[in-house]
């Protein structure tokens, strides 16, 4: 068919349109494990070249699919005379050079295919490609005109980037992602600020310990005056400021700010609030480890800069240096109730160490408990998706009192005692519905206790005689009576409450990394459909006395 195809006059060629549709058929995806971003797996690269080799109406729709997305060194062996020679002096590690001169004439393939090429991925390797590309520069300075997205990540962190990196610089680039910090993304920020004008998304993602540089500029950021999202992953205590002029851009929209140790000072962490202070921003994300007057420092700037505009918040933080006797845990966050138009949260807290105590004593837990829910869904009346992750609540009423407080809560995710679910009369509640409810949660998900208590003969006995599991469903469909999924995971962080635990943290004497689910077991799995389906016939029986709303 294909051939037959190749053979057809022009006046009845395929349509465009059904030519790029037949070619979309062949495109199958795989995610990227570096950089979290979809590329064609090996088998879709082999039917593409297949289909752009059968016949030329088929090579343009089928080769742009293929080049979309290219790697770095494809691309420079597209060069005529490339060789690799040993680097003198490492066990690993190569020197790339031209044995041809680049012509016009031997530039025409090279030039073909990189005007393809949206989406540059640069993986990493031991090779130095700062000849070839200064060779290429003189004759090609901006070889990807069509280049839209850059993700870039090496080990040689004691090389020169500047020759790759200004071959990384198009009219349209929108996004760039390192995964590390040198002085060379400071010039290639320093160019793209003119010459790449649309680009509004950047990452420094460190992914290897030793990707820093102490004298990275965090003004040289400011001037990328259109950036809409900023996402810095930097051992901040090392950032330095005052090469640059320092800017205040107003467009951005989305900022992350990560690091992978405590600080001593956060002074970084205020010096980028204070270069977005005069933007609208609707995201922020921070992920460290503070100490707690710190914290509540940080969340005091952030929410009176962005009260009226902040949307989502996400925070995964490990609090170091409790002030014992001075503030609790809902002190530190108290902040957090200016956010009125936040619809998106995301909570994680530990605690850090905080100096010599007695570990069996003083565990280093952070409790949720029932009196802080009201305290911050009071303010919070628009929010739409919950997440939680700390020790554990008290029991079923703080996940009550949430029906109250967030009438349009869609998503909500938990830490729960599943074990301390209250009793309740079966046969009482089994015809006994709610006959009116503002509140509309879809999804719930109950990170559960990971331990023998729950996977034991006791708790399988409990689960054979439904017990638990149908006092959960009825407490669960009483309460949010338009539920749509359940789902039970587990943490082996959880830890069940004392009674009476005062809201103020207790000293602890080694971090602990905020909890990691876990996929759920088999038998979870099935707690989960048992409950759905108690559920799903609650529904039903409402939809037919019709008295659901």
């Amino acid at each position: 068919m294909m051939r037959s195809l190749s053979k057809m006059p022009s006046s009845t060629a395929l349509p465009t349109e059904l030519i790029e549709e037949i070619v979309s058929y062949m495109v199958d995806v795989q995610n990227d494990s570096w950089f979290q971003i979809e590329v064609l797996t090996v088998a879709s690269k082999r039917d593409l070249l297949s289909c752009a080799l059968s016949c030329t109406a088929f090579f343009g729709p089928a080769m742009r699919t293929l080049w979309s997305t290219a790697e770095l060194t494809r691309l420079l062996q597209l060069l005529p005379g490339l060789d690799w020679q040993l680097l003198p002096g490492l066990v690993v590690g190569s020197s790339c050079v031209l044995t041809d001169e680049l012509t016009e004439v031997s530039l025409k393939r090279f030039d073909i295919y990189t005007s393809m090429v949206k989406t540059l991925v640069h993986h990493g390797d031991w090779r130095d490609y700062t000849s070839v590309c200064s060779s290429l520069a003189l004759i090609r300075p901006r070889p990807l005109l069509s280049l839209k997205h850059v993700y870039f990540h090496t080990y040689r962190l004691t090389f020169s980037w500047s020759g790759e990196m200004m071959l990384m610089v198009s009219p349209v680039l929108k996004s760039a992602f390192f995964s590390f910090c040198s002085p060379s993304i400071m010039a290639y920020i320093s160019i793209i600020k003119d010459e790449a004008t649309m680009s509004d998304s950047l990452t420094i993602s460190l992914t290897i310990p030793h990707a820093r540089y102490a004298n990275f500029d965090l003004a040289c950021i400011s001037q990328l005056q259109n950036l809409r999202f900023l996402h810095l992953f930097l051992d901040l205590s090392t950032v330095e400021t005052g090469a640059s002029a320092v800017s205040h851009p107003r467009h951005l929209k989305e900022l992350r700010l990560d690091y992978d140790k405590a600080l001593n000072t956060p002074k970084d962490v205020f010096t980028v609030l204070r270069i977005y202070r005069n933007s609208g921003v609707e995201s922020f994300s921070l992920q460290g480890a503070l100490q707690g007057v710190d914290i509540q420092r940080i969340l005091n700037a952030m929410s009176s800069q962005w009260s009226r505009t902040l949307t989502t918040l996400s925070l995964n933080i490990s609090i170091n240096q409790w002030p014992i006797g001075k503030e609790t845990f809902l002190d530190i966050i108290r902040p957090l109730r200016s956010l009125h138009k936040l619809q998106v949260f995301m909570g994680k807290f530990t605690l850090g160490p905080t100096g010599p105590t007695d570990w069996i004593s003083a565990p280093p837990v952070i409790y949720i408990t029932h009196p802080l829910i009201p305290d911050i869904c009071n303010a919070w009346h628009n929010l739409v998706d919950l997440e939680i992750r700390t020790d554990g609540f008290e029991n079923i009423l703080a996940v009550a009192s949430l029906a109250e407080h967030c009438p349009k809560l869609k998503r909500l995710s938990i830490p729960f005692d599943i074990l301390a679910v209250p009793s309740i009369d079966d046969v009482q509640h089994r015809n006994t519905f709610p006959l009116e409810s503002s509140h509309k949660l879809e999804s719930i998900t109950l990170m559960v206790k990971e331990g023998t208590d729950l996977e034991g003969t006791d708790f399988v006995s409990l689960v054979a005689r439904g017990s638990v599991i149908s006092r959960l469903a009825y407490l669960l469909d009483l309460t949010f009576p338009y539920l749509k999924e359940v789902s039970i995971r587990t943490t082996s962080a959880f830890r069940l409450p004392p009674n009476a635990l005062p809201l103020a943290a207790p000293l602890a004497t080694a971090h602990r990394p905020p909890p990691r689910p876990v996929p759920a077991r088999a038998g979870w799995k099935n707690s989960r459909n048992v409950i759905m389906d108690v559920i799903r016939a609650r529904q039903e029986a409402r939809r037919l006395k019709g008295t659901q709303l």
